[in-house]
């Protein structure tokens, strides 16, 4: 029965995903309120991505690197009023594509396990007064940032106990870090991705990891934390069958 239980809380997670990032799609363009896209297509993004999964009978740990190249842009559209208006890029959607740090396209690996690119989040630039109104819309939202970057952490997520944390790059936009802090059922499970670098067609920077200390949930957050949560439970029962 408890098996059962899990895997009806993952299809839930999963169906909420996927319809989240099936409402984000178009061209690349400004708004009518300064918002732009920091990014642009082809930019590089290198990760760092470390994975843990602890549990009272299977322990888990996996570390990597893997790099975003951007393939399209969606278009912001006027008078955006919540963040789900917002076109993130997504993996699922094709507007990005990941690699192994060899080369090799490892879009598969991702979208098979956590359906939505969980690595790679950046939202427009351009109005930061207008994005940190956006964000503390969502309910029991603190922001805290200053002049380089916006700060994101929330908690209590229904489902699982957990603290999720990201850290944006007012430069760009992009999520310098993420880190996903979980509790489900006996489970312990932690996932960082850092960045390490980015290059565009002037310029190549190398990132750094920032703190963040604010609570809140919102339907972007469920499927954030969806996502994370399926990258390790799958990973473990693959990992678990091959033995």
């Amino acid at each position: 029965m408890q098996k059962n239980t899990g895997l009806k809380v993952l299809l839930s997670l999963s169906i909420v995903t996927i319809m989240f990032f099936a409402q984000v799609s178009g061209v690349a363009a400004a708004n009518n309120q300064g918002l732009e896209w920091g990014i642009e297509v082809d930019d590089r993004f290198d990760y760092d991505f470390d994975v843990s999964y602890h549990n009272s009978t299977f322990d888990l740990e996996l570390t990597g690197e893997m790099y975003v190249i951007i393939n399209s842009l969606g278009d912001i559209s006027n008078d955006i009023t919540s963040l789900p208006n917002i076109p993130i890029p997504s993996l699922y959607l094709g507007t990005y594509t990941i690699y192994w740090s060899n080369g090799t396209v490892m879009d598969d690996f991702w979208k098979g396990i956590s359906f939505m690119g969980v690595p790679f989040i950046a939202y427009p630039i351009g109005n930061w007064t207008l994005m940190t109104e956006l964000f503390e819309d969502v309910t029991h939202t603190i922001v805290t940032q200053d002049a380089s970057v916006l700060n994101y952490t929330y908690v209590d997520v229904p489902v699982v106990d957990n603290v999720v944390s990201m850290v944006f790059q007012k430069s760009d936009g992009v999520a310098r870090s993420q880190s996903y802090d979980i509790e489900w059922g006996d489970a312990t499970v932690n996932i960082e991705f850092t960045l390490t670098s980015s290059t565009t067609t002037t310029t190549t920077t190398t990132g750094t990891s920032g703190t963040s200390t604010a609570e809140g949930v919102s339907p972007l957050i469920l499927a954030l934390v969806g996502g994370a949560v399926i990258v390790v439970i799958i990973i473990v029962i693959v990992i678990i069958r091959r033995k």
